[in-house]
């Protein structure tokens, strides 16, 4: 038998806490970049590949290499000539064609930063004014009416508190992961 003061949602706050700090740890973005079919002849992902933490998702597993991910990858960039790259696990390394090459990323620890701070620091501003301004008992005076006005200037305090740790925790988060440009790599229709 169940007891009526026992939520049937109990975890419900640990679920919206995971998908909050999930939220705030970085994003993505998919860009398109059109091949010639030739790959060799493509600057733009020699460009791509020669970007500081740069990494490759392949068509097809590359052995000895152990992906980070999935079988497919993402695999790091240590090396590229025109028409290869190569790709490590931190324990080997193998020269893989480029002509295998699904997608590329690079990942940005500034633009991750400013995706975490930015919401956390909003959200919970937001959460302090809130908890101050209409959580927190407010005083009454003993021989008149009970209705005190919304204390503002202390409710602005606290979200501006609560709002600084938020967009601390958010930028660190934020700069742990990065944000990810992934550049997908399609072929020109001709």
């Amino acid at each position: 038998m169940r007891l009526e003061t026992e939520s049937r949602h109990s975890c419900r706050g640990l679920r919206v806490t995971v998908l909050a700090a999930a939220a705030l740890t970085g994003c993505m973005t998919i860009v398109p970049v059109q091949t010639a079919g030739r790959a060799r002849d493509d600057r733009a992902i020699d460009d791509l590949a020669a970007q500081p933490r740069a990494f490759a998702r392949l068509t097809s597993p590359a052995p000895p290499l152990r992906p980070l991910a999935t079988e497919v990858g993402p695999y790091r960039i240590v090396d590229h000539r025109p028409g290869w790259l190569t790709l490590s696990d931190h324990e080997s390394t193998v020269a893989v064609p480029v002509a295998r090459l699904q997608s590329l990323s690079t990942y940005s620890r500034v633009r991750g930063t400013l995706e975490g701070a930015v919401p956390a620091g909003v959200v919970m501003f937001g959460l302090g004014f809130a908890f101050r301004a209409f959580l927190l008992p407010r005083g009454c005076a003993a021989d008149g009416p009970c209705e005190p006005p919304v204390p503002v200037a202390g409710a602005l305090k606290w979200g501006a508190v609560s709002g600084a740790v938020g967009a601390l925790v958010g930028g660190a988060l934020g700069a742990a992961v990065g944000h990810e440009t992934r550049y997908k790599l399609v072929p020109i229709d001709e």
